[in-house]
């Protein structure tokens, strides 16, 4: 039986983590309002996780840290998202900020998308973060490592 994850669950285990393992000085990263799927994605300049959600439950924990490069540097979540998760219809131009994005097939059933970014020269810890959430709350969908 599984049990049904929260987007609360995930800030909970976040704070725990960051307790542990936080030691810059520099402010601690928060996760970001959910994701209306319109205009940039929240902490798209910069690496770290995402949540999925399917209403109140956290069906998948994902990781974005790519370095990126040129203008695009450090925007792991926002080339996370679109590459895997969202998609922008091209044909219809508008600028970022009235962009509307539409999940791909994949992930038809999401209905919303949390994000939080790490200050630039710590995304490293944005990996470590996807691990320690995904040891403790082990949402349905990331199946790899799934006994």
């Amino acid at each position: 039986m599984t049990t049904v994850i929260s987007i609360n669950d995930v800030k909970k285990e976040t704070a725990e983590f960051f307790r542990m393992h936080w030691n810059l000085n520099i402010p601690i990263p928060a996760w970001n309002d959910k994701y209306s799927f319109q205009g940039a994605v929240p902490d798209g300049d910069k690496q770290g996780c995402y949540a999925l959600l399917i209403n109140d439950e956290v069906v998948y924990i994902g990781l974005g840290a790519s370095k990126g490069s040129g203008i695009y540097k450090e925007h792991g979540i926002g080339a996370r998202l679109i590459n895997h998760v969202i998609v922008w219809n091209r044909s219809i131009p508008a600028p970022i900020s009235e962009r509307k994005f539409k999940l791909k097939d994949k992930w038809h059933d999401i209905t919303d998308i949390y994000t939080i970014g790490f200050p630039s020269g710590s995304g490293y810890l944005a990996c470590a973060l996807e691990s320690f959430l995904l040891s403790r709350l082990n949402p349905v969908r990331n199946i790899v490592g799934r006994i």
